[in-house]
C-alpha cells in the first residue's frame, strides 16, 4: 500500500557558528582566514535558501551571533535568533527549536548544494517521527526531525549519527545527494561541486579564483 503521509509543515532551524570559527578544515586550503570566512558565509546562504524553496517548510530561522551573518541572512528575507548563553551547536539548535514549537527540522549550515526537491522528499520520508539523516560519510548528521521542540533532544557531534540512532531517532534512507554532502574538506567541496553549487557559494568560488 502506497505511503500516504503528506509533507508535514516544518519550522527549518540552522544554527551558525560565527565566521571566524567556520571551517577550520579548510584553512590548509584557505590560508587567508577572510576566504575561508567568505566560502563559510556562502555556504549558509545557499543552505537556507534552498530551505526557503523546499515544499513543507514554512519558516527558516537561523540561530547565530555574528552581525555579518546576521545581516547577510537580513538581505535575504531570513530571521536570526541569538545564541544562548550556553554554549554549544546542540544547545543552540534547541533554543532556536523552543521559539518555534512544532514540526521542527534542524539543517546543519554547511550544504551549499542543497537541492529543495531532495529536501522536500526527504522531509516527506521523515513526516511525523523524530528521525535524521546521515551525512556521506555515515557518521554524522545533516538534518534532526521532531514532531515538537520538546521532542528534539539534539545529539550534534562527533558521530552524532550513531548518537541520534542511540537517542532512539530513526535514519531516514533514500538518495538525496545533495542533504547529504556537507562540507568541511575540500574532498567534501569537490563532492559537493559535482552535485551542483548553489549561487552563493559559487560566486564566492570564482571571487577566490580571481584573486
Amino acid at each position: 500500500m502506497p505511503d500516504s503521509r503528506v509533507v508535514t509543515d516544518y519550522a527549518v532551524v540552522v544554527p551558525i557558528k560565527p565566521l571566524n570559527e567556520a571551517k577550520t578544515r579548510l584553512a590548509i586550503a584557505l590560508r587567508n582566514p577572510k576566504e575561508r570566512e567568505a566560502l563559510a558565509l556562502a555556504f549558509a546562504l545557499d543552505t537556507v535558501s534552498a530551505a526557503k524553496r523546499a515544499v513543507g517548510v514554512r519558516t527558516v530561522v537561523a540561530v547565530t551571533a555574528d552581525a555579518r551573518i546576521i545581516s547577510a541572512l537580513d538581505r535575504i528575507g531570513v530571521v536570526s535568533v541569538p545564541e544562548p548563553s550556553r554554549p554549544g551547536m546542540n544547545a543552540a539548535v534547541q533554543h532556536g527549536a523552543d521559539r518555534l514549537g512544532t514540526d521542527i527540522a534542524v539543517l546543519t549550515a554547511d550544504l551549499p548544494a542543497l537541492k529543495s526537491t531532495e529536501l522536500t522528499a526527504a522531509l516527506e520520508r521523515g513526516a511525523g517521527d523524530r528521525a535524521f539523516c546521515r551525512d556521506r560519510h555515515g557518521t554524522g548528521t545533516t538534518m534532526l526531525l521532531a514532531p515538537s521542540a520538546n521532542d528534539l533532544d539534539p545529539k550534534f557531534g562527533f558521530e552524532s549519527a550513531a548518537a541520534h540512532l542511540r537517542s532512539g531517532a530513526t535514519p531516514l534512507h533514500g538518495r538525496w545527494p545533495s542533504l547529504r554532502c556537507d562540507v568541511d574538506t575540500v574532498e567534501d567541496l569537490r563532492v559537493a561541486t559535482s552535485i551542483g553549487l548553489g549561487p552563493h557559494t559559487r560566486d564566492a568560488l570564482s571571487a577566490l579564483l580571481l584573486r
